[in-house]
């Protein structure tokens, strides 16, 4: 049986070698420690992806207290080809204090940052992944906008 988890991309990306494939749920979960601690030794918060076999993705930071949430959903069976669409939302509370202050993180040799609304605590995220992982759902506190991701994808 194929384990839900299609596969982790990180850094620079699958071109240069970025990538892991998970066979099982200790895989998984081993990968993801050594790239929370590969960026923690580092100080180096980067942005991470897990592509799911249902074509969904989720984004986030490691090395950082806080991270980040994105959720998309691929429209082709080429995520590579240029008529590839995704419908994409991610993670936003407008009632979070301080809403100016920036994180910065690096993916695929790009600096990105995010701000506080954007942003959870790295231990409620990895929990959102694991339910995602075992129910196709998310919990109720990612807060995403677009009404027919949240109608199929947060649990009520």
């Amino acid at each position: 049986m194929t384990y839900f988890v299609k596969k982790i991309e990180w850094e620079y990306g699958e071109s240069y070698g970025d990538v892991f494939y998970p066979r099982n749920q200790a895989e998984f979960q081993a990968q993801l420690q050594a790239l929370e601690l590969q960026a923690l030794q580092k100080n180096y918060p980067f942005y991470v992806e897990l592509a799911f076999e249902d074509a969904c993705y989720i984004g986030f930071i490691v090395g950082h207290a806080l991270s980040c949430f994105n959720f998309g959903i691929f429209t082709a069976d080429d995520h590579q080809a240029v008529n590839c669409r995704t419908q994409f939302d991610s993670h936003y509370d407008p009632q979070v204090d301080h809403p100016e202050i920036m994180i910065e993180y690096s993916f695929k040799a790009d600096h990105g940052e995010t701000s506080m609304p954007e942003l959870l605590p790295r231990e409620q995220i990895l929990q959102a992944i694991d339910q995602y992982i075992e129910t196709q759902k998310l919990p109720a506190y990612i807060r995403l906008s677009k009404q027919s991701i949240i109608d199929r994808y947060i649990e009520h």
